[in-house]
């Protein structure tokens, strides 16, 4: 988040009681991290085998940390921004897409295992990373 974002703003955002410190609160950004990282296993579940393999694909690593931002944009005297409501917004709905299958995470090959048997896909995903249609 720090390379995203940096140092600044992950101090400001992680500062309680609107003091700014010297340095971000880890324990706090990394509870909007497991936190993030809760919601999204929600929708890789219904999918995937979790835990996932390492190392996780750059595009949930991206998705983790805009969860978390917004996350941290609530505070005492603190509300998220609109870019950061857009982002989340933009980021659970490519969740759903991949929940949903329109969207393939080619660096995880690994699909849950049914009850019903074997799962095949007749056809191409509509949307796939690989091909630079989303990121």
């Amino acid at each position: 988040m720090i390379r995203r974002w940096g140092i600044v703003e992950m101090t400001r955002l992680t500062a309680e009681d609107s003091r700014l410190d010297d340095t971000p609160d880890y324990d706090r950004l990394n509870r909007a991290l497991d936190d993030a990282e809760g919601i999204i296993n929600g929708y890789l579940r219904v999918r995937l085998a979790l835990p996932l393999p390492l190392p996780v694909p750059p595009e949930l690593e991206r998705a983790a940390c805009i969860l978390a931002r917004y996350d941290l944009g609530h505070g005492e005297a603190r509300t998220p921004s609109e870019q950061m409501k857009t982002q989340r917004d933009e980021i659970l709905a490519w969740l759903r897409d991949v929940a949903k299958g329109l969207v393939v995470l080619d660096a995880i090959a690994a699909p849950i295992n049914t009850s019903a048997g074997a799962m095949t896909l007749d056809r191409e995903p509509a949307l796939r990373l690989a091909d630079g249609l989303i990121g």
